[in-house]
């Protein structure tokens, strides 16, 4: 059983290997068009590979890096454009290989969470069901963008915290990812509290101290591993990066909006556009809520189950009620609720039963 277990694993990662990275090299250079967000990162990235400096030229005279995206992702630019020189594809090698591993760390974790069947579905979730072609995993994923290192790291947390009861180490690993999670999108910072608060919240409640301790470690060394991170850039960069000019408003702007218009609009995304995933949240959230009274021990898995259907939920609420309206907000929220979603579809299926779904519709 181990062996065959292994070789569907082996046939998954090799499908996502040949379908995200494979098709993501197909006109990688072309397609879509570098674009404003991309031209910063990439011009702070050349110019600290060509001339040392951390940031881009004005009138050819050093400038601060400005609009670019935060450190993790213009370094790991930068270290492609040192092992394969400087071009767009291979900015834009840096973008594929963290969906690469986004997607295959959602398997892992939903494979562990829910089963193989129900991993394989929320892969599929993502890559056949359209979400709106602008925020597809595999379109933002040829792009240089934070979102997809950004779930790479996070979901790299979830799996390290998933291998961790008894093992320490693994508990370390989960921190690390988590503080580089925050280091790459300070957006995250939020919703990644709300996960391991709220989890602590649950927990206390059901009298499981030991799981809250280790909670309360990992939002705290989170926290503290980014501000160590972000010690050890400015060391790095010390002499080769001018202060950045404070940009004010940029809250006001994209994360706290109150225009009745969009409100509206990212509602209607959200509850309209692609309605299983809130009801995905929702039913897990009714399956969590059922088990909320049992004095056993929670198992690790419940942990982040509950964890990440927090995180997930909060940043969906979050575009939902209080963003600009930008869709590719919602993509991180979508992303992570995937295996609530199909865990929803496999439960209403009976297990994906063809032939039990065609007697439902047919006798509607």
């Amino acid at each position: 059983l181990d062996s065959a277990s292994s070789v569907v694993d082996g046939v998954v990662a090799g499908f996502l290997f040949l379908f995200v990275f494979g098709s993501g090299l197909i006109h990688i250079e072309s397609f879509p068009p570098l674009w404003f967000d991309e031209g910063w990162t990439v011009c702070v990235a050349r110019t600290w590979v060509e001339l040392g400096h951390y940031g881009c030229l004005l009138r050819g005279e050093p400038a601060p890096p400005s609009l670019a995206a935060h450190f993790p992702v213009v370094a790991s630019v930068a270290a492609s454009f040192t092992l394969f020189g400087v071009g767009v594809w291979q900015t834009r090698l840096v973008g594929l290989l963290y969906t690469l591993g986004a997607f295959l760390l959602l398997y892992a974790l939903a494979r562990r969470l829910y089963g193989r069947s129900i991993a394989i579905a929320a892969l599929a979730l993502l890559l056949l069901v359209p979400l709106k072609w602008s925020i597809h995993p595999l379109y933002i994923g040829r792009q240089v963008l934070g979102e997809m290192p950004l779930l790479c790291f996070l979901l790299a947390g979830y799996v390290c915290f998933l291998r961790s009861t008894h093992r320490p180490f693994w508990q370390v690993a989960a921190i690390g990812c988590w503080a580089l999670a925050w280091m790459t999108k300070a957006q995250v910072a939020p919703f990644l509290v709300a996960s391991i608060a709220g989890t602590m919240v649950v927990m206390s409640l059901r009298g499981d101290w030991s799981v809250v301790g280790r909670l309360a470690v990992a939002m705290i060394g989170s926290w503290g591993g980014c501000r160590l991170l972000l010690y050890a850039k400015d060391w790095l960069l010390a002499g080769h990066i001018m202060p950045h000019p404070p940009v004010d408003g940029m809250t006001e702007a994209i994360a706290l909006v109150f225009v009745p218009s969009i409100r509206l609009e990212t509602i209607r995304y959200l509850f309209v556009s692609w309605p299983e995933y809130p009801l995905g949240l929702a039913y897990a959230a009714w399956r969590v809520g059922g088990t909320s009274g049992s004095v056993a021990k929670v198992s690790v898995e419940q942990t982040v189950q509950t964890m990440l259907l927090l995180l997930a939920g909060s940043w969906l609420a979050w575009f939902a009620f209080l963003s600009a309206g930008e869709p590719r907000y919602a993509l991180p929220g979508l992303f992570l609720a995937a295996p609530f979603t199909a865990a929803l579809f496999h439960d209403f299926t009976r297990g994906f039963d063809v032939a039990f779904l065609a007697r439902t519709l047919t006798g509607l």
